[in-house]
């Protein structure tokens, strides 16, 4: 299933205290020059059960890119585009008249991070960003969304970091606002409680207990709640509707970093409380279904310089 993603202000939070990142595979840009991430990811939720009959599984494929450069110690900016792709497979779904709801689903996306230090111990960020998300063949302007993650976060020693924010979206229909948690605990040398990876498959929002034995490995469990839409199709019965999805992804992750900053993160877990649903463009329900526990796997390979 596809899952949001909230970006977060921890890499700039420990930067400023002059500890180590609080997400490795996210490090604070250069004090000088660009700094540039490259991350591919795949990702596959098992076939599960609907509850009213049939079936329904996921997988889905993403790349994005950024660039950052910090301007000032107080002050960084960033650019950040992507694209994902996700194909939905459907068996006899009784609660959409046994045929399938959507199929093939794209979300292009581009963005802004800007992250100011007010203090040594207050940070805010807020990252403007506009998606694409919709079955293919449906015209830019009516798949568009747009919104803004705002956040802001305290730094209460070398040990911990906490916060919170919201991401605001208005999607189709509606606006959505998301709120979330920025931490940063550190609860011994090898072992904390954080921020998931932005391009893994629980995204920002998501927070993770993890254990570092060291520089190269890295294991974690977490999960986060996420859900998100995209237009339908632009012709015929239907034209208009817009699909959502939703589910909380519980993974386990093992991660191993090279010396030349190469990274490949592999997850597994189970995706609970998911559920599928079809509406109208006014936002009236049309059909609607929940999903049984899912297994899912996921692999995220990301390099920078």
């Amino acid at each position: 299933m596809k899952f949001d993603r909230i970006p977060h202000v921890a890499a700039l939070v420990q930067l400023l205290i002059g500890a180590r990142a609080a997400d490795a595979a996210d490090p604070p840009p250069a004090p000088e020059g660009i700094h540039y991430t490259v991350s591919v990811s795949g990702q596959h939720a098992i076939a599960a059960d609907l509850e009213k009959g049939g079936q329904a599984s996921a997988t889905r494929g993403s790349v994005s890119v950024s660039a950052s450069r910090r301007f000032v110690p107080a002050f960084s900016a960033s650019l950040s585009a992507g694209y994902e792709l996700t194909e939905w497979k459907f068996e006899a779904p009784v609660a959409f008249a046994s045929t399938a709801p959507w199929k093939t689903i794209q979300r292009p996306t581009a963005g802004l991070g800007l992250q100011l230090a007010l203090s040594p111990r207050f940070v805010l960020q807020m990252n403007p960003f506009a998606e694409w998300s919709s079955a293919r063949g449906v015209k830019a302007s009516d798949a568009s969304t747009y919104g803004a993650t705002l956040g802001a976060a305290g730094i209460f020693g070398p040990r911990l970091t906490l916060g919170g924010g919201a991401k605001v979206q208005r999607q189709f229909f509606s606006t959505k606002v998301t709120a979330f948690a920025i931490v940063n605990a550190q609860l011994s040398p090898t072992l904390r409680i954080a921020n998931a990876s932005a391009s893994g498959p629980l995204g920002g929002g998501g927070l993770e207990l993890r254990l570092q034995p060291n520089k190269t490995w890295e294991f974690a469990i977490g999960g986060v709640y996420s859900s998100t839409r995209f237009r339908l199709a632009p012709q015929g019965q239907g034209a208009g509707d817009v699909g959502e999805t939703g589910g909380i992804p519980i993974l386990a992750r093992a991660a191993y970093t090279t010396t030349l900053g190469l990274r490949a993160d592999l997850s597994a877990g189970v995706l609970v409380n998911g559920r599928v649903e079809r509406r109208d463009p006014d936002g009236r329900t049309l059909a609607k279904d929940d999903l049984a526990s899912a297994p899912m796997v996921a692999l995220t390979l990301s390099a920078r310089r």
